[in-house]
């Protein structure tokens, strides 16, 4: 391009430029133009209308205008602008028929390369026909945004950042973000689904969903119900629960999805009642699988009192390792693990008689603080929890969540975490229903194929043409199984055979064994006795109408006529109350916990001043309510650009005049450390205490004023566990009239009263069917998005706390071992070199005399944190020690314990926040950039420099 060059049409000079511009390396934009209709007024010569500019100024990118940022300084910003002085000047002809280049200036005073060109913004901008629109579906589908780049850096020939696909993906978003109106009108107008919301005033409580393929599966197979919950699928921190039935072809069925603010008793309460209503043939469920929540548990048998409500094994186990640990009871390790080794085998005992003798075994073994603990929350419920006859009793032998828990994984894997509502829904159906399209064509498969070789036994084909494929494969196992059966008492029709759940009492139709208990099915001992008796071993007496294909077939999605439906999903908006009876101060405990667990959750999440703020905060509203006065929370607003960022001030309201709230001044903090501040803290309590009656006066106050409130979520986003026994609450007082058993009863008592509004929508209404449920909805808070946080977990345990075994044949592939895989003999060495000096451990491990007090390590600095972890029994050294010596052992140990700071072993600083691995043998702690690792192994073990140059 040159001065002089002219050009028909704009079109054409843009073009022209462009191609200028990637011969050059650089890029122009249009600084400065005139449409030809504006120059027509000044301009009385011809010009073309196919020019469309009388006049454009092309610009480099680099300059063009004077740049001035307006920044203040706060944040470091850049820019491109550089003053570049090249540019291109056009204006019509003379003739008016051309665009023409009457000035140019072609010196730019910044590097050009085709690296830096490449990377401009300008030039990774996905401009090609069709590139963009193929990277919004891919990343629409979850693609990985490496492999979406290679695909369209091969199309294009551009290069692509990932942040351009980021840019890309957030275009894709929703346009709103927890639109409780947009919601609802994806559910009722894309899904046909009715739903239900509970509200608390204008704040948003739960909401539980059901579509009309949910409500024929409940109908059809309501005699086993799953229920768990699963998180981090909401940005609002709300909990999903799912509810699950098992259908006739073993397969899983979601009957009910509810979203809840918190597991609180009138919320659970609620959406038990609310599945009631929606599914009538609840009254026909037997069995309920549930996790270890009490609160949940208590109200699944209120609401259900004709079913058993059943403990889930893996959360067993799990809160026997979490509740049964060394520093909970204040137990040895041996203690602790011949507890759970007991307990497991306790909760996978099969019969009533295996259960007994493990449990007198377990009363005669464990400690008295286990036992204390077992006997207040697992023996009385203990039918609930092991794999007896009373607990298989028609739970299809499932004796977890675990189908739940595939599901969850299912959800998760298409559901991105931290999800909007309006993202949650689709994610969650489009899960939903290729699971249901999976499950058709199993059943459908069922009908058009069959077996290329048909059993030549006449009592399998007819059992292979009655039974549905999933019960007709455990038949066929069952039957063939009949042959290894150990008979040991026959008398008339009554048959005795031996099996792991013990001897089992068999008739010609009934058996007393685990299989024939859970499943309702023929089991082995049955097809047995049936051969000794003579008679055929089919008889569709012995199994349930629900293992039958007629009934299968009669009542499966894929074979139930989808007629029109001319009905509308119904919908309700339902405003909980409260319960008019008085609550007692254990009721008032557990309702405020979970808010108290989540304000210091609140307050862990913040670092530096705003964390000793919030704390300063707590302290004196605690001492406030201590002294009885009413609390008021105001929000600090800063007072300029430059201020702190703004904090809770808590105050309360007295008489006293000159009162103010300690600044943060007073305290003088400068804390270096998160061991150091809880020092600080711990020292400073009550002076902040008594510096917290210094507050702002003013005349009175009748009540607790509560501003800019918003829900809180539930107990079991604070923690990753909920315990099975809750937290205790302090004993009520001697006047109190109310105890902690009516609980229930008042969440029960919560829901009377309630005005529902149940409706049939209008067709003609376009977003929400009913005008008074629409307002409603639109007034509705949700809880706030919070910033996720976490961190992983390793897994070198089972499920109940104890080693994992190794498999026969597996050799080590390394010489070192853990600390816990050591030999006694070992332990005991290693254990004494950290607490004598070195030398003096070799003669009293060979018989010689006892170490004595002035032979025993007094200074604790000197004493590795090894003697501190949970895996080193003291104990098991203490018959090397006189009485003298033994006592000076235990006073070092709690001496480093009760003034330990965690230090990285190979830099010396304080662990503090950061990432941190220990030494698997000899149990020392290290940064993670100190190890030398990228990532904790998580199948393994990892050893540090010091012991495996020790080897």
């Amino acid at each position: 391009m040159k001065v002089g060059d002219q050009f028909p049409t704009y079109g054409d000079l843009q073009a022209a430029v462009q191609r200028y511009g990637e011969e050059k390396l650089v890029h122009f934009y249009v600084r400065d133009c005139r449409s030809v209709t504006a120059a027509r007024a000044k301009v009385k010569r011809f010009i073309s209308d196919k020019l469309e500019k009388y006049q454009v100024l092309f610009c480099c990118i680099k300059g063009g205008k004077a740049f001035k940022s307006r920044s203040n300084g706060e944040r470091t910003t850049s820019t491109f602008q550089e003053g570049c002085p090249a540019f291109i000047k056009c204006r019509a002809s003379n003739d008016g028929n051309f665009l023409e280049v009457i000035e140019m200036n072609e010196d730019h005073n910044h590097d050009i390369s085709k690296a830096l060109y490449d990377h401009l913004p300008q030039s990774r901008a996905l401009r090609e026909p069709g590139a963009k629109e193929e990277a919004s579906e891919l990343l629409a589908l979850n693609a990985n945004k490496k492999l979406v780049k290679q695909r369209i850096e091969k199309k294009t020939g551009k290069l692509v950042l990932l942040k351009d696909l980021s840019n890309v993906g957030t275009s894709l978003r929703p346009l709103t973000r927890n639109d409780l109106m947009e919601t609802a009108a994806i559910l009722h107008k894309e899904y046909g689904t009715e739903y239900h919301v509970l509200a608390d005033g204008e704040d948003f409580r739960g909401m539980l969903l059901s579509s009309k393929s949910m409500k024929s599966n409940m109908a059809a197979f309501p005699e086993f119900l799953g229920i768990d919950a699963t998180y981090k699928l909401l940005e609002i921190r709300t909990p999903v629960y799912v509810l699950h039935v098992e259908d006739s072809n073993g397969q899983t069925e979601t009957v009910c999805v509810a979203i809840l603010v918190s597991e609180t008793a009138p919320n659970l309460k609620w959406m038990l009642e609310k599945f009631k209503e929606v599914h009538p043939s609840w009254s026909k469920t037997k069995c309920i699988m549930a996790d270890k929540d009490l609160l949940e548990r208590e109200l699944l048998k209120e609401s259900f009192p004709n079913s058993r409500v059943l403990i889930c094994v893996f959360h067993t186990l799990k809160t026997f390792r979490r509740e049964i640990a060394c520093n909970k009871m204040n137990i040895t390790p041996k203690e602790r693990d011949l507890a759970l080794e007991l307990l497991q085998r306790m909760v996978m005992a099969k019969s009533n008689e295996a259960f007994e003798k493990l449990q007198q075994e377990f009363d005669a073994k464990v400690c008295n603080e286990v036992r204390s603990y077992y006997d207040k929350n697992w023996r009385p419920i203990q039918d609930e929890w092991f794999t007896g006859p009373k607990f298989m009793a028609e739970n299809f032998n499932n004796t977890t969540n675990n189908r739940i828990e595939s599901l969850n994984g299912k959800l998760k894997s298409v559901i991105k975490r931290n999800s909007s509502l309006e993202e949650f829904v689709p994610s969650l159906f489009t899960v939903l229903n290729a699971l249901g399209d999976e499950r058709d064509h199993k059943a459908l498969t069922s009908i058009s194929k069959r077996p290329c070789q048909p059993s030549p036994d006449p009592d399998e084909r007819m059992y292979e043409e009655a039974l549905t494929p999933y019960a007709n494969k455990l038949v066929r196992e069952q039957m063939k199984l009949s042959a290894n059966v150990v008979l040991t008492d026959h008398q008339d029709d009554m048959f005795t055979f031996k099996s792991s759940s013990g001897n089992t009492s068999t008739t010609a139709t009934s058996c007393t064994c685990s299989f024939w208990n859970a499943m309702r099915l023929p089991c082995r001992h049955l097809f047995s006795a049936r051969q000794m008796l003579g008679v055929s071993l089919f008889d569709r007496a012995l199994f349930l109408e629900r293992w039958s294909r007629a009934y299968y077939y009669a009542h499966q999605r894929a074979f139930v006529q989808q007629g029109s439906c001319t009905v509308e999903p119904s919908v309700s908006l339902q405003q909980a109350t409260k319960p008019a009876k008085p609550m007692s101060q254990q009721e008032k405990y557990r309702e405020v916990f979970p808010t108290c667990k989540y304000i210091a959750q609140l307050a862990a999440e913040e670092t530096g001043d705003r964390y000793v703020s919030r704390v300063r905060a707590l302290l004196a509203l605690a001492k406030a309510w201590e002294e009885g006065h009413e609390v008021e929370v105001l929000e600090v607003l800063p007072q300029q650009a430059n201020s702190p960022p703004p904090v809770a001030e808590v105050e309360y309201i007295q008489h006293d005049e000159d009162c103010r709230f300690p600044e943060a001044d007073d305290c003088q903090l400068q804390p270096t450390n998160g061991n150091d501040l809880m020092d600080f803290i711990g020292a400073k309590a009550p002076e902040l205490r008594a510096d917290s009656t210094k507050l702002r006066g003013a005349d009175s106050v009748d009540a607790v004023k509560l501003r800019n409130l918003v829900p809180f979520p539930s107990d079991s986003q604070v923690s990753d566990e909920v315990d099975l026994i809750e937290a205790e609450a302090p004993e009520a007082e001697a006047g109190s009239t109310e105890r902690a058993g009516v609980a229930n009863a008042n969440a029960a008592s919560s829901l009377e009263g309630v005005e529902a509004h149940n409706l049939v929508p209008s067709p003609s209404t376009s977003r929400v069917p009913d005008g008074s449920v629409h307002q409603k909805l639109k007034e509705l808070k949700l809880p706030a998005k919070v910033k996720p946080r976490g961190r992983p977990k390793g897994a070198e345990k089972t499920v109940i706390g104890l080693p994992r075994r190794r498999q026969r044949g597996q050799k080590l592939t390394q010489k070192l071992q853990p600390f816990r895989d050591l030999a006694p003999k070992e332990k005991e060495r290693r254990i004494l070199l950290c607490l004598v000096p070195q030398g003096l451990h070799k003669g009293v491990l060979e018989g010689g005399a006892l170490l004595g007090e002035d032979q025993v390590e007094m200074i604790p600095s000197r004493v590795p944190e090894t003697v501190l972890d949970e895996e080193v029994d003291l104990d098991s050294v203490r018959k090397y020690f006189t009485e003298d010596g033994w006592l000076a052992v235990l006073d070092t140990v709690q001496t480093k314990k009760k003034n330990m700071k965690w230090r990285c072993n190979e830099c010396r600083d304080l662990l503090g926040e950061d990432s941190s691995v220990a030494c698997d043998l000899c149990l020392c702690w290290f940064h993670q950039v100190c190890s030398s690792l990228t990532s904790q192994d998580k199948n393994g073990p990892w050893f540090c420099q010091r012991c495996i140059s020790n080897l």
